[in-house]
């Protein structure tokens, strides 16, 4: 293909998302249709706050692509919102869920109805 071919686009389009937090995030939408670029986050979008102040740039400091890589839950919902700090903006969760045990998680690292269901590797 030649240099504008569409194996560039997508190279492009795959380096713009990890360049924002690094890491694919479950919660992350953009839209690169007819020119037009437009990217939001839908846990914040659910909030009942609005996502009102979201940029990209707090991708970089969420926390949320780290916990759904570590945590123990394979069901995991989480909702955030945006927190005011003393220098700049970022992202917090307020809410887990195990959408499997249908419980609240006070730690959304750890899930014992799913760690319960996990193969012991004894």
């Amino acid at each position: 293909m030649g240099q504008g071919g569409p194996s560039r686009g997508v190279g492009l389009i795959r380096d713009a998302v990890s360049g924002l937090a690094g890491i694919d995030c479950p919660y992350y939408h953009s839209d690169f249709n007819r020119g037009q670029e437009t990217s939001s986050c839908r846990m914040l979008e659910a909030s009942p706050l609005g996502s009102s102040g979201w940029h990209e740039g707090l991708c970089r400091t969420c926390p949320v692509p780290g916990l759904m890589r570590d945590t123990t839950c394979h069901h995991l919902h989480v909702e955030g919102e945006i927190q005011r700090g003393f220098f700049r903006k970022r992202v917090q969760v307020t809410f887990a869920l195990c959408r499997n045990g249908v419980e609240e998680l006070a730690d959304p690292m750890r899930c014992p109805a799913c760690e319960a269901s996990m193969p012991s590797l004894d």
